[in-house]
């Protein structure tokens, strides 16, 4: 048996022992650690393995199926209210009156190409979200890792689970911007600007330049 000179104090037992016992005991409290982490790691993989393409994919479509009924009412909304203030003016039909509705449908084909994703808004919407998400399995890792004994492994599954189902019950719940205000607006504050008189229009602040003239109403 050592000596008490070559022996000592396991600071987990608190047991005088010898240095090659204690580096024994170490070494298996090593193992089991790294296997209590690698377990709690599992974990997280498997919570967060359903954040995948089809989940992103979704997930776009979740909001195309959101914003697009939204952005149609809108467009239908300031529709009927613009042609009702163009036929109260006697100007609808007029080419002004084209030219409104024209600007219109164009505010609302591009603000739909957005919502579609045309030009990659909806990737750029799904990576941010996917971002969100992988940075906070990260912080899983890290809270595990940092969580882990020497000792039985330390149960993770309620704080993953919740972390994940956060993010799986995603919900869309902004209501879209009013996209046709500022346009309805300036629409409304030219019509006023007509003068009907015989069947002519004096059409003020509706030129480029800002000056008035007349037109005919077809």
């Amino acid at each position: 048996m050592c000596g008490v000179k070559d022996g000592v104090v396991d600071p987990v037992t608190n047991e005088f022992i010898s240095k090659d016992e204690l580096a024994k005991r170490n070494e298996q409290r090593e193992a089991r650690k790294k296997s209590n982490i690698s377990q709690g790691q599992g974990v997280i993989d498997q919570q967060f393995s359903t954040f995948n393409d089809q989940f992103y994919n979704q997930y776009k479509q979740d909001y195309q199926d959101t914003y697009n009924p939204q952005l149609l009412d809108q467009y239908n909304d300031t529709n009927v209210n613009l042609r009702k203030s163009l036929g109260e003016n006697n100007l609808y039909n007029s080419n002004f009156a084209i030219d409104q509705l024209n600007s219109l449908k164009g505010i609302y084909d591009t603000e739909k190409a957005r919502v579609d994703g045309v030009n990659g808004e909806l990737g750029e919407l799904a990576n941010s979200y996917k971002t969100t998400i992988d940075g906070e399995k990260n912080n899983l890792y890290d809270y595990n890792k940092n969580t882990q004994t020497i000792f039985d492994p330390i149960d993770i599954t309620g704080k993953v689970s919740s972390k994940a189902n956060e993010f799986k019950n995603y919900k869309f719940d902004t209501p879209l911007a009013d996209t046709f205000g500022n346009f309805y607006t300036d629409a409304t504050s030219k019509i006023k600007g007509y003068a009907p008189t015989a069947g002519v229009q004096n059409y003020s602040s509706i030129t480029s330049s800002g000056g008035t003239g007349n037109r005919v109403i077809n």
